[in-house]
């Protein structure tokens, strides 16, 4: 799979990145994500609106890493679509290595809960750079997706 930010879109008069996940050029799975002053947040999973955005990074939260904190923790009730879910997210520090490099990153773990559905989703941020490493798991299904390379936008 490769994952890659596609384009800027206006939803709603907010203007979201559209990641796409794509196998073989076929577009699979898209996300439309935005940066506030208080983190990242997930407005759209697969075209369905999440109401309000998952916050993928809590900046409040990651600071509190720098002061030596094993992990921090935080959570919430969303709507995806017409589906009621809950997440908790679990934040420590971790170096990861994957074809691009060696980074330190921040590891994010999502728990999300819908109805009987659970979806696991790990992600490693790296400042300035994105996630480098992304995993998936769900309905027995694994997927793991690591960068290859960086090119630096403008």
């Amino acid at each position: 799979a490769v994952s890659r930010i596609a384009k800027v879109e206006k939803i709603d008069d907010v203007e979201l990145v559209r990641l796409e996940a794509s196998v073989n050029g076929n577009v699979i799975a898209t996300e439309h994500l935005r940066e506030t002053d208080q983190g990242v947040f997930r407005h759209r999973n697969n075209g369905a609106e999440i109401t309000p955005p998952l916050k993928l990074i809590d900046y409040k939260e990651i600071a509190k890493l720098d002061k030596k904190n094993d992990k921090v923790t935080w959570n919430g009730k969303i709507m995806v679509g017409k589906d009621q879910g809950s997440y908790t997210c679990e934040a420590t520090n971790e170096d990861v290595t994957v074809a691009a490099g060696r980074f330190k990153a921040i590891k994010v773990a999502i728990k999300l809960q819908q109805g009987p559905m659970q979806v696991n989703t790990t992600y490693w941020f790296v400042k300035d750079t994105g996630f480098v490493k992304q995993t998936v798991e769900a309905a027995g299904q694994s997927i793991i997706m690591e960068m290859q390379k960086f090119d630096k936008g403008k």
